[in-house]
Parts: C-alpha cells; sequence; structure tokens
C-alpha cells in the first residue's frame, strides 16, 4: 500500500502517515490504540519500559548500599550521592540540547543505551566491597550520559506523534515511568532481599542493552536525518546555539514561565530525592528488621512503588486533557503543583511506613498531573529547531535548582531530623504552586483559548 505525499506523489507508509490516517480528531486515542497505530513511538515505550525496569531494580539496591556504607552520616552520604548524580546534568546540559538538534536523535538513543550498559556494571565494584567513590563516580557518568538519552528522547517525541497523539503519549510515558518505579523498585527490593543487590547490578546493565537492540529499529523522521551534523561542527556551534535556545525563550512570554517552574519546583523537591531515601531506610529497620534480609531495601522499595503508584493514578487524569490547547494546560499546572508540595510537607507528620505510603502516592498524582501537562506545553510552544535547547535549557535551570537544594538539605538532615526538612520542603513548593498561578493570570492572549507568541 502507498501513501500520497505531497502533490499526490506516492510515497512509503511511515509510522506518522498510519497515525494520521487513523486518528479521531474528535478524540484524543487510549493507549493500546496509540501504540497499536504507531510503530514508532511503540519501540521507543517498549525501550523506556525495558531500561526503566532495569533503573529501578539497580536504585534500591544502590541507595541501601550506601545509606549502609555510610553509617551515622547517612544524609551527607546521600546528599552527596544525589549532588553528583545531578551536576553532570547542569554541566553538560547545553551540550545535550545542541546534540539532539544537530545529531541523529536515534543514534544518540542508541549509543548512549549501549554506552550506559557497560558503565552500569560498575557498581559491581563497590557491592564486592570497593571503594565508594567508584559508586560515585558511575553515578556521574550514568547521569551525564542520561541526560543526552532524554534531551533527544524529549525532542524526538513530538516528531513521530500527531498533535492529537501528543498529549496521550506523553501521558503514557508518566504512566510508564510510575509503573515501573513502583513495580521495577518492589521486584527490586525483592531480589536484592533474596539474590542480593549484584543480581540487580546485573540486570540494570542487561536492561540497557535490550533498549538499544528495541530502539534501533525506529525510522527516524527524514528531517532528523537531512539535519544530521558531525560531533566537530556541534562543538564549534555550542556558544551560538546556546543564545539562540535563550533568546527564543525570551521572546515567548509563556515560555519563560515554563521554563522557571521546574526549577522553583525543583528547589524544594532536591531535599525529597534525599529524604525518600532515608525515610524508607529507617521505616524498613522498624517494619522488618527482623522479617528480611536487607529491611532498608524493602523500605526504600515500598516508597518507591507509591511514587510509582501515584504517577500512574495523575496520568489518568492528565488523558483528559489531551486535546486541551497550551494555555488550558498551563492553567491546570498550579493546583496539581499545590498537591505536590502538600504532599511532601505532609511526610512530616506521617508516623508509620504505611501512612509515609499514602502521602507519597497522593503527591505523585499531583507531579504526574502538573509535570505532564508542563511538558507537552513546552512541546506545542517551542519552535522544533530549537526544542532541544529549550529542554536542555529548562534541565540545566532545574539541576541547579536541584543541587542548591540537596547540598542544603543533606547537612539539614543529620542536623534537625527529617520531619523539619519535608515541612520546609513542601512549604517550598506551596509558594511556587501560588506564585505560577498568579503569573498564568498576566499571559498576553492573541485569541480565545491560545497564547500569544
Amino acid at each position: 500500500m502507498e501513501a500520497r505525499g505531497a502533490g499526490g506523489a506516492p510515497g512509503r507508509w511511515t509510522a506518522r502517515t498510519v497515525a494520521q490516517a487513523h486518528a479521531d480528531p474528535s478524540r484524543p486515542p487510549g493507549y493500546a490504540r496509540l501504540l497499536r497505530e504507531n510503530p514508532n513511538l511503540r519501540r521507543l515505550w517498549y525501550g523506556q519500559v525495558v531500561s526503566q525496569m532495569g533503573d529501578y531494580f539497580s536504585t534500591v539496591a544502590v541507595m541501601a548500599l550506601l545509606i549502609e556504607r555510610s553509617g551515622e552520616r547517612a544524609g551527607t552520604g546521600v546528599a552527596l550521592y544525589t549532588v553528583i548524580r545531578h551536576l553532570p546534568l547542569f554541566l553538560l546540559g547545553p551540550a545535550a540540547g545542541i546534540a539532539a538538534d544537530r545529531l541523529d536523535r536515534r543514534r544518540i538513543l542508541i549509543v548512549t543505551d549501549l554506552l550506559r550498559g557497560v558503565l552500569a556494571l560498575a557498581y559491581l565494584v563497590t557491592w564486592a566491597g570497593g571503594p565508594l567513590w567508584v559508586l560515585y563516580a558511575a553515578t556521574a557518568g550514568l547521569a551525564g550520559i542520561s541526560l543526552f538519552f532524554n534531551t533527544a528522547r524529549g525532542a524526538l517525541l513530538p516528531t513521530i506523534t500527531t498533535r492529537n497523539q501528543l498529549m496521550v503519549a506523553n501521558a503514557l510515558s508518566a504512566a510508564t515511568y510510575g509503573t515501573t518505579l513502583a513495580v521495577g523498585s518492589l521486584i527490586g527490593g525483592v531480589i536484592a532481599g533474596v539474590l542480593g543487590r549484584g543480581t540487580a547490578f546485573v540486570l540494570n546493565a542487561l536492561s540497557f542493552l535490550l533498549s538499544a537492540v528495541i530502539i534501533a529499529k525506529i525510522q527516524a523522521p527524514a528531517r532528523q536525518r537531512e539535519a544530521s551534523a558531525g560531533a566537530i561542527a556541534v562543538l564549534g556551534a555550542m556558544h551560538r546555539d546556546i543564545v539562540e535556545g535563550f533568546v527564543a525563550v525570551r521572546r515567548h512570554p509563556a515560555l519563560r514561565g515554563l521554563l522557571f517552574l521546574p526549577a522553583a519546583w525543583a528547589l524544594g523537591t532536591g531535599a525529597a530525592r534525599i529524604l525518600y531515601s532515608l525515610y524508607g531506610a529507617s521505616l524498613g529497620l522498624e517494619t522488618m528488621g527482623e522479617l528480611v534480609r536487607n529491611p532498608r531495601d524493602f523500605g526504600i522499595a515500598i516508597l518507591y512503588a507509591a511514587m510509582g503508584t501515584g504517577a500512574v493514578a495523575g496520568t489518568f487524569l492528565a488523558r483528559r486533557m489531551a486535546t486541551r490547547p497550551a494555555e488550558d494546560l498551563v492553567r491546570a499546572i498550579p493546583r496539581a503543583l499545590f498537591v505536590d508540595g502538600l504532599g511532601l510537607a505532609a511526610l512530616s507528620i506521617v508516623p508509620n511506613l504505611a501512612g509515609a505510603f499514602i502521602v507519597l502516592l497522593i503527591r505523585e498524582v499531583g507531579y504526574a498531573l502538573w509535570w505532564t501537562s508542563h511538558q507537552t506545553a513546552v512541546m506545542l510552544l517551542a519552535p522544533d529547531t530549537m526544542r532541544g535547547r529549550v529542554f536542555a535549557a529548562q534541565e540545566s535551570l532545574m539541576t541547579l535548582a536541584l543541587l542548591l537544594s540537596m547540598l542544603t538539605a543533606g547537612p539539614a538532615v543529620d542536623q534537625g531530623g527529617l520531619r523539619a526538612v519535608a515541612l520546609a520542603a513542601g512549604g517550598i513548593i506551596i509558594a511556587a504552586s501560588i506564585l505560577f498561578a498568579l503569573w498564568s493570570r498576566t499571559l498576553p492572549r492573541k485569541e480565545p483559548g491560545h497564547f500569544s507568541r
């Protein structure tokens, strides 16, 4: 069967033309239909499922191992780990954005998966009794490589989906994140407890290699192949392209606020990334200390599972906004962000592991809703030629805020305790939601339902 291109000329049926031919413009597709009709998106999604499941197998084991080896300075140890994990994102953000705009995005995904598959095996060194610096070095390397993967993936997604599919595709990605976080963490906790942490590390490495094989089958849009450039060209144009990316954001009022919101949120959630593992390890020891081989792993896995379950629930709400214009998506953000901050603040008063599970589940519902709306709005408003740099700029600012939050929160936990830090961090996010709601009312409009560009 042939498709008709411009001017009626016959052409190949691509994933995008098939999706467009079957899409019902009056309603967004469901997850199953979307994956069935869009082979490129299906392969990208398969790769996400496989690699993220491996990630969470490993994450539970890494955090429990780190807390165990850090002893009384666990708060500072986890803070150092999270800072090392996020610092490459800030330093390499502009380069990742330029690479996503100038190089073949599919190739970036494949190469980064292969590199991560090899580097993930380095955790075995620390697990076997080696120094902690190996764990920190592997974490920094994986974070830097993953930035290139995630930026390329975000830039590629709008080019392999229709407008009607994009919000659903983002909701599916968030639901997948939540599902793999919940299921992967629980399975990872069981694997670490029964088979040992080394098995979790090996499975994580294998998951990246399998993801690369799946993503290799994606047929990248022709524009990406034509726009590809060599690495030397990328480096030579870096300064100019970074400036152009920020100029593009500055000229668009809605993009300006959307760019800075994740950074404001990160000032609070950076502390949460330290608190979750510490809470989980502490409550796991209290609850399961005599029942399982590694109770810290169990407690961390339970809280991660709560996060994943809440993220999945939130994406079902996000799907209802799939056909809304960018303005409606932006105006939906503050209420969901408020729930996000309230959930983190409430963590300061929960008495046990079950209470922490419920509170984090509710928090992640809010997070999934506001983040999915936010990312879709950015994808709709940012020009395709600059989209990678816009996402990279967002990632860099957000990571800087995360670093500042984590550097402060680690010592604060050791000095003032988990509960005080949770309350303060939640308050920051609540304040950000209120300020964003006030800012969104000032946006100029070109016509009802659409932001002025």
